[in-house]
């Protein structure tokens, strides 16, 4: 049945995980604090000739983290994205996109489409091409989202003065949160443990060296672009910075033709 190594293996690893969450951060206010974003999965990933992962940072506002906090200590199983999100995330997602073309979706897109030989990434969203997006995982490395991408923006700017007064976020327990989900959530080899991707593609540059797990041999291809191989799953592993800031300094299309240069050649030598 489609998903269930999968969803044991996510069950399995995250549930203790959040617990773990849970446990540190402790009796905390979280108001105007987004929770935490977890890894989706489509509906095809599983069966997927190329499993594909897409790690990013900052999900723009994911949910709330107090009704994440309450569900999680009365439930633990509802917070994970199989009820949660998830159906969200396969139904929907093909949508999120500005089509500029330098979105982190936008990128998305486009290098799916160079992986399956699709010459118009744009064609993808189309219905017979979504089994393409749907070979694919989303994740963060950073769970919960930095200070200044926080949902303390939202609170500011449509909010009334007292209804900011009680909902704006608070910077000591968001510190306490991130440090928290740094050390619990955020893990690269928990990736490859739950999702045994052919192919992971990290557009976040400024990540702690303890989300890799063990030290990585990176091969430098260019600036802002490194790949290695993880041994143990045999998943090819590109490093690069976010699409957005790859766009303002004029630099995404050519990290995007060294990933899939590099990744053409790897294709022959096998």
């Amino acid at each position: 049945m489609p998903d269930q190594e999968i969803i044991q293996r996510y069950v399995a690893h995250y549930s203790k995980a959040v617990a773990a969450f849970i446990h540190e951060v402790g009796e905390v206010d979280a108001s105007g604090i987004p929770e935490p974003h977890l890894p989706l999965w489509g509906s095809t990933y599983e069966t997927a000739k190329l499993r594909t992962v897409f790690i990013g940072r900052d999900a723009s506002c994911w949910g709330g983290m107090p009704f994440f906090l309450e569900s999680a200590r009365n439930d633990i199983q509802t917070v994970i994205p199989l009820k949660m999100r998830q159906k969200e995330f396969r139904d929907d997602f093909v949508l999120w996109t500005n089509n500029f073309g330098t979105s982190f979706w936008d990128t998305a897109r486009q290098h799916m489409a160079a992986i399956h030989h699709v010459a118009d990434w744009k064609m993808l969203e189309e219905e017979k091409k979504n089994e393409i997006l749907q070979s694919l995982v989303w994740a963060n490395a950073n769970s919960v989202e930095l200070w200044t991408a926080s949902a303390v923006k939202r609170w500011e700017t449509k909010a009334s003065k007292a209804a900011k007064a009680s909902k704006r976020a608070n910077f000591e327990s968001w510190k306490r949160l991130k440090a928290a989900s740094e050390r619990q959530l955020d893990s690269f080899p928990a990736i490859l443990e739950v999702f045994r991707p052919h192919l992971a593609i990290v557009m976040n540059w400024r990540i702690s060296p303890n989300y890799w797990g063990s030290a990585r041999k990176w091969e430098a291809l260019g600036d802002h672009v490194n790949y290695t191989r993880d041994e143990s799953y045999g998943t090819h592993v590109f490093h690069t910075a976010h699409p957005t800031w790859l766009s303002r300094k004029k630099m995404r299309g050519v990290v995007f033709d060294v990933i899939h240069t590099k990744w053409s050649a790897l294709q022959v030598g096998n």
